[in-house]
């Protein structure tokens, strides 16, 4: 063997196949043409315009955008740290439509985290959840209440804001 080592034929192959694993895992990943991928569709995000004057802690507020309305209410006390129920409606879209809503609360200019909710059909365009805010450090009690109602084709969005009593 004159103190060469020459690689026997296994060891040719194992690094064959190593070589190959690694090429087909970096094309995957870095997107060079053999990876699968699942067709995009698009979907429109539609901010709907509600009356920052209306308290969804005390009536019913609406966001609207064409024939699209999105109603928003606070129920029960809304406080910090105790749960209260969130109602939500749509209208002017085809009954089962909208797939799903969700409410996100955030205060303006300070970062409470994500607090996010899936509401649960409550009827026909109907929907209904129970949340927990945070208490601000700060002693702030301005919110906004972000709901969003999915449907196959587009998101309609409302903002509303209101002060925690």
């Amino acid at each position: 063997m004159n103190g060469r080592w020459f690689p026997s034929s296994r060891s040719v192959v194992w690094l064959i196949v190593i070589f190959a694993v690694a090429f087909v895992l970096s094309a995957k990943y870095h997107g060079n043409g053999l990876q699968h991928s699942t067709p995009t569709r698009e979907v429109r995000v539609m901010e709907l315009v509600s009356d920052p004057a209306c308290d969804p802690t005390r009536h019913l507020c609406n966001a609207l955008g064409g024939d699209v309305v999105l109603g928003v209410r606070l129920l029960g006390q809304v406080n910090a740290l105790r749960p209260f129920t969130v109602a939500a409606q749509v209208k002017g879209l085809p009954p089962g439509a909208v797939d799903g809503v969700q409410v996100e609360f955030v205060m303006p200019h300070m970062d409470m985290g994500l607090n996010r909710y899936s509401l649960k059909a409550a009827g026909t365009n109907q929907w209904r959840g129970a949340v927990t805010l945070p208490i601000c450090s700060t002693g702030r009690r301005d919110w906004q209440a972000i709901v969003r109602a999915h449907t196959e084709s587009a998101v309609y969005v409302g903002r509303f804001p209101f002060v925690l009593r």
